[in-house]
């Protein structure tokens, strides 16, 4: 399923990392260098994401200053037209009420 969720919002994006399954309840953390022009597609993706999967709470947060996408070193590959959006997808706990 991160996988799933993941790849429409990687399309988006120049760059991206993800982690899975942090914990039980955090599915996907992820951060994507998204350019300036589409952040708000990509705030509208997420937003899509969150209708498709309503068993799931998405976060999204930026834009932020791309930092988790430079290299201590190394040759920046970021742009000044190039925000960091960020992305936690939890599991929602289903309520004790709900089986009864």
């Amino acid at each position: 399923m991160a996988a799933e969720i993941h790849a429409p919002l990687a399309r988006l994006a120049a760059e991206d990392t993800r982690q899975v399954l942090i914990t039980p309840r955090l599915l996907l953390t992820a951060a994507y260098l998204v350019d300036r022009d589409q952040v708000a597609t990509f705030r509208q993706e997420v937003e899509a994401l969150s209708a498709a999967y309503p068993a799931l709470r998405f976060l999204c947060t930026g834009p932020w200053p791309p930092y988790s996408f430079v290299t201590a070193g190394g040759p920046e590959t970021t742009t000044d037209s190039q925000w960091l959006m960020a992305v936690d997808c939890y599991q929602l706990e289903k309520s004790k009420d709900a089986s009864s």
